[in-house]
């Protein structure tokens, strides 16, 4: 398993990559801002996403949320249920 750290957007927000290195299969862990450079990293080392995972529904965790899910449809998000409501968007 190897981890990849990016600190991202004017807050400095965590968001980090956990990849199987012999099937390239990844997770990416809140996804702050610069979405096109993740897709850009994610795409140029062949890795295979594989969900998206918000530690919890802080705004900065999921700046891109949006964008990510818009490239990879398919890609599970995952949070938990106390803050799945933050991703409603006022949707309530």
């Amino acid at each position: 398993m190897k981890l990849e750290k990016f600190v991202l957007g004017s807050l400095g927000t965590n968001c980090y990559l956990l990849i199987n290195e012999d099937t390239k299969e990844m997770v990416i862990v809140d996804p702050a801002t610069c979405p096109d450079y993740l897709l850009s990293h994610v795409k140029n080392n062949g890795y295979i996403p594989k969900a998206i995972l918000l530690t919890h529904g802080h705004f900065d965790h999921m700046l891109s949320l949006d964008a990510l899910t818009d490239a990879l449809p398919d890609t599970p998000v995952m949070i938990h249920a106390s803050d799945a409501e933050n991703l409603l968007d006022g949707e309530k």
